[in-house]
């Protein structure tokens, strides 16, 4: 068989979606092709630039309009037919089009809302072999402006299925085309670990009470003013922060500068790490983003996740869903971090009762589950 993974560069997490995908593939199908592609890169590199750079510098500066023109489309009239997705998918039109002329593919997978509307467009102009089986994701705990074109798509795989009666009863899709499988995320959050392992292999001081701090890759976050703040803790000896910065070189040289100043050895700081899932092992909780891919590798490792402040975007809505099922806890601001984490480090209770709940959410099989539909031999 022969798999069609469409993506578009807006952030990693769609990426990441692709590739866990394709490994899973590779791995236990060696005999199936697959193919990541990303459907504006390199030959629409302005408008890649308009939906990553420019997109998250946005988000940053100007969140609440960010949060305005999410709830705009959220509550929309759905018209399936003409949208933001669509037009923006069309971009790629000649691109894509080429590529399943030359290739006879069994299955698409799209894991971003403009791949979607670029196969709506296919399959309302006809241009689509209709034995191709055509999938695509709602990646968040909220829905995605244009969500309603997903409903002409054979399959329609959700994180949860608390969002299905809002999909069927307000942008009309197909309640039996609807899978909460959940996102796929890197093997490696799956597995479990030893923590004294993780200790002596990372050389950190075991058994303090663990909170990582991993406010997104994206300048969204602000890692240093959280590590100010959290010096107020009237734990603050008996607590090892770990902090993961992303890409974001400046910020880790600025944290460096500032343990080094203050002499603090129970602060430990990493700039791109691979091992977030061992931090997140050793970690009673983690101070972090509410995307939905850092959102599901939390619920595989059961690390409850505090957000600062209000996030931007389609977050704030997962934001308000996860907190309905009491599976985050929300700052109002920096400052009352510092409250929270001395409640949780008195209160296992609470922090158990935070895992008991994600534990329900979590789907561990969710790579498998996906790739088994994508394999099917007939449509349904």
């Amino acid at each position: 068989m022969k798999h069609l993974i469409l993506t578009a560069t807006a952030g990693e997490g769609h990426n990441s979606i692709a590739y866990a995908v394709k490994a899973y593939i590779k791995e236990f199908y060696p005999e199936d092709e697959v193919e990541v592609m990303d459907i504006y890169k390199p030959e629409h590199p302005i408008f890649a630039w308009i939906i990553n750079d420019l997109h998250f510098f946005l988000l940053k500066v100007f969140p609440r309009l960010n949060r305005l023109s999410y709830k705009m489309y959220y509550e929309a009239k759905p018209s399936p037919y003409k949208n933001m997705s669509i037009e923006c998918g069309k971009l790629a039109k000649k691109k894509v089009l080429k590529y399943l002329e030359e290739n006879k593919v069994d299955s698409i997978f799209c894991v971003h809302t403009y791949s979607s509307g670029l196969i709506s467009h296919f399959i309302q102009k006809d241009l689509i072999d209709k034995n191709i089986k055509l999938v695509t994701t709602i990646p968040d705990f909220s829905i995605h402006a244009d969500g309603e074109l997903n409903k002409i798509f054979d399959y329609v795989i959700t994180i949860d299925e608390g969002i299905h009666d809002f999909l069927v009863n307000k942008k009309g899709l197909i309640r039996e085309n609807l899978y909460p499988l959940g996102l796929p995320v890197h093997p490696k959050y799956n597995l479990e670990l030893d923590k004294e392992e993780i200790y002596q292999e990372m050389n950190i001081t075991p058994n303090k009470f663990g909170v990582l701090i991993q406010t997104g890759g994206v300048g969204t976050g602000n890692n240093l003013t959280i590590l100010k703040h959290l010096l107020k803790c009237k734990n603050f000896e008996n607590i090892n922060l770990y902090i993961a910065n992303g890409t974001r070189k400046k910020t880790k040289e600025k944290i460096d500068s500032f343990i080094k100043k203050h002499n603090l050895k129970n602060v430990y700081n990493y700039g791109f790490t691979m091992d977030v899932h061992k931090l997140m092992e050793i970690s009673d909780v983690m101070i972090g983003k509410l995307g939905a891919l850092s959102v599901s590798e939390a619920l595989l490792k059961e690390t409850p996740i505090i957000v600062p402040k209000k996030p931007p975007y389609h977050e704030y809505w997962n934001m308000l869903y996860l907190l309905e099922r009491n599976v985050i806890v929300h700052a109002n601001t920096y400052q009352d971090l510092v409250p929270i984490i001395d409640d949780l480090f008195n209160n296992e209770e609470k922090i158990n009762e935070l895992k008991l709940n994600m534990s329900k959410m979590k789907k561990p099989e969710a790579t498998k589950q996906i790739v088994e539909l994508l394999r099917k031999k007939d449509k349904h």
